[in-house]
């Protein structure tokens, strides 16, 4: 996983993107629904660093495609005075978003491919839009989040491995 995602940080595209997201997502550390990146926001906003910083960590591979939790850990290196560190995670947390963004145009026929929901919200906040609605449609065996934002535009998101992994858990 190493290398994919090594080569994917050197050229963020499509193939490189879907490449390290399916070794991400097959792989058995692969959680779309966790409460990491929720608990390491929760931490930095309690001012607990490092707590935050082995939380996200620990929390690794299944992170490793979250734009938020490379922003998070841009955040902690620089309470830390870690400007290398900063750059570097700032950077990655950029190319995941340009991963997303490779994946389609955000229409229904080219919807955007996420790991987790909360991708979804990273994407908006890098377009600069907000929410003003959300629902699930499904057309066959495709499940797609569909987000209305307030000027009026939509972005759909392919949501189909998420679900399905959050199916897998539900049956265990």
């Amino acid at each position: 996983m190493r290398e994919l995602f090594l080569a994917f940080l050197q050229s963020p595209s499509r193939d490189t993107y879907l490449a390290i997201r399916s070794a991400l997502i097959s792989g058995p550390a692969y959680d779309p629904y966790s409460r990491d990146i929720l608990d390491v926001v929760e931490l930095i906003e309690q001012e607990r660093f490092i707590d935050a910083d082995e939380l996200l960590r620990a929390a690794m591979p299944n992170l490793l495609l979250s734009p938020r939790a490379h922003l998070c850990a841009a955040m902690i290196a620089e309470e830390a005075g870690d400007e290398e560190r900063r750059r570097m995670e700032g950077a990655v947390a950029y190319a995941c978003v340009q991963g997303i963004l490779s994946t389609g145009d955000g229409t229904n026929e080219r919807p955007y491919v996420v790991t987790r929901t909360s991708d979804e919200y990273d994407v908006m906040q890098f377009l600069d839009k907000e929410l003003g609605g959300q629902s699930l449609h499904e057309e066959g065996d495709r499940r797609y989040d569909l987000l209305r934002c307030k000027d009026g535009s939509e972005m759909w998101f392919d949501v189909t491995d998420p679900l399905g992994k959050l199916g897998d858990q539900l049956d265990e």
